[in-house]
């Protein structure tokens, strides 16, 4: 019994080992079993009284006719925060006010930008999506088919937040999509012929 004691009190940490190596990996202790024997037995002894125990109400007491009501969730509703062509002077500002007076307990503001400094919203600590701003359009118009683009977008990001709301600083989201810049066919003189 007086084994079992400086065991369970030698896995406990009560009392050193005798010996100390240097490196943690290169010693196990004789007492490595028992301690874990120790701590399992601890564990089933628990493991016992939870899923054995007699709760206070009887599951037989239950009558046919009782009715349960149980609280859900509230409803998440989210407000889309448009800042396209918003001054970045501005920005802080506007997610300030937005979220003093918006953000009630169950409301999300999801931040709809076309700047591509986005440590104003990383500070703040809230979720925005970028679209690319009216200049970078123009500058890669050849490129990209914009409108065709950006508005696949906006469905999207529509069909994945689901607002409740759009609130509008700066140009307006219908604005945005019109003033892209609209996908040019080639000439066919332009086009390589093989």
């Amino acid at each position: 019994m007086a084994a079992k004691v400086a065991a369970q009190r030698q896995c406990a940490g009560i009392t050193g080992a005798a010996h100390r190596p240097e490196t943690f990996d290169t010693y196990k202790s004789p007492l490595v079993d028992s301690c874990i024997l120790h701590v399992s037995a601890i564990q089933m002894r628990k493991l016992k009284e939870l899923f054995l125990r007699k709760d206070k109400q009887d599951p037989g007491d239950e009558a046919p006719g009782d009715i349960y009501v149980y609280k859900s969730k509230e409803e998440i509703s989210t407000i889309i925060v448009t800042t396209l062509g918003v001054n970045p002077d501005f920005l802080e500002e506007i997610i300030v006010t937005t979220k003093r007076k918006l953000s009630g307990k169950s409301d999300r503001l999801i931040y709809l930008t076309d700047n591509s400094d986005f440590t104003i919203f990383r500070r703040h600590g809230v979720i925005f999506e970028y679209l690319p701003p009216l200049a970078e359009q123009r500058l890669h118009a050849a490129d990209m088919p914009w409108q065709a683009y950006l508005q696949e977008r906006w469905g999207l990001l529509l069909a994945k937040w689901r607002p409740r709301r759009v609130l509008a600083y700066g140009t307006t989201i219908d604005s945005f999509l019109a003033a892209a810049p609209t996908a040019s066919i080639p000439n066919a003189a332009d086009v390589p012929r093989s």
